[in-house]
């Protein structure tokens, strides 16, 4: 499984380590085009680059300022879109279509029509030889005849799509999660498309990415977990630093028990980390998160995933 760093953050420490990242088309453009110029001129670094639409993004922030996107507003963001894909895009590992994200708690049926038809229209768009990496949002809420109609949507070339993204919901329980984006996976499996390859949405925890097989994921949580003075120990989040510590009703790393405090030192040690670093350095902690993510998700076996007839 491929996982994808999201985000501007710690640039310098993401490159020493030659980890993927995601980047977001809406405020990270001049980014992507550095980042691409990086690996021309350091041939070494073997890490991929994928890049978001940002359409979400573009949505609440003018959402914020009381701007409501018109037809023609989502018109001109995809086609500025398409413009520098067609400029960039080879260097990319692949890239997602602008979709229209939906409240998963009022979807609006119509959306998940003007995602599939502005998926066609990018791909109509964009040069042939980057045409393939483009990818398509199935969301959370949405009737899962979009799915299928994207498993079984065939280019020019009699071709089916390669990549499809799933935008699995933060709302409800990770049982809701994990049993939508298996019902996902037994779609697929039932298609004419069945080896397709999919992408899970800011899904970077080992708790359900052990219960569902995606081919790439994205997540901030290393960089989120460290801002907040934690860090992760097989994807467990264990308070080092002083910032919260009096939010945490006896749950930072000095206030749990003898063996496991010393047990946490053992792998700090291991891992070539002082505890006084991760304890007082946001970047320490930043490097410790990665390689702790990098550790489990290379780690990670096939499984064999049980499909559920209930969420309960």
């Amino acid at each position: 499984m491929i996982y994808y760093f999201s985000g501007a953050y710690e640039q310098k420490l993401k490159r020493e380590l030659n980890i993927d990242q995601l980047f977001s088309y809406y405020h990270e453009q001049n980014l992507v085009k550095k980042t691409i110029e990086y690996k021309k001129e350091h041939p070494d670094k073997t890490f991929r680059i994928m890049l978001d639409s940002g359409a979400f993004t573009h949505f609440q922030n003018s959402k914020k300022k009381g701007i409501i996107l018109t037809d023609k507003d989502i018109q001109d963001y995809t086609d500025g879109y398409i413009q520098f894909l067609n400029e960039y895009g080879s260097d990319l590992e692949c890239f997602v279509g602008v979709d229209s994200v939906p409240d998963p708690e009022n979807v609006d049926p119509t959306f998940a029509e003007k995602t599939f038809n502005n998926y066609v229209y990018m791909y109509e768009k964009l040069k042939p030889e980057i045409r393939h990496k483009l990818i398509p949002v199935f969301h959370f809420g949405e009737d899962f005849k979009w799915l299928k109609n994207f498993l079984e949507w065939h280019n020019f070339d009699g071709k089916p799509i390669e990549y499809i993204g799933l935008a699995i919901s933060l709302e409800g329980t990770q049982k809701v999660r994990i049993s939508w984006a298996q019902e996902c996976e037994r779609i697929i499996k039932e298609s004419s498309n069945p080896n397709v390859k999919t992408h899970a949405f800011g899904v970077g925890v080992k708790s359900v990415l052990d219960y569902i097989n995606v081919t790439s994921t994205d997540a901030t949580s290393w960089v989120k977990r460290a801002a907040y003075g934690m860090i992760s120990i097989h994807d467990k989040t264990i308070y080092v630093s002083d910032i919260q510590k009096d939010k945490l009703n006896g749950n930072h790393y000095t206030e749990r028990n003898l063996a496991f405090q010393e047990e946490v030192e053992r792998i700090i040690k291991e891992r070539g980390f002082t505890l006084e670093e991760l304890m007082t350095d946001p970047y320490s902690r930043a490097k410790f998160n990665i390689l702790d993510t990098l550790d489990w998700v290379n780690n990670m076996q096939e499984h064999e995933v049980v499909h559920k007839t209930s969420l309960w």
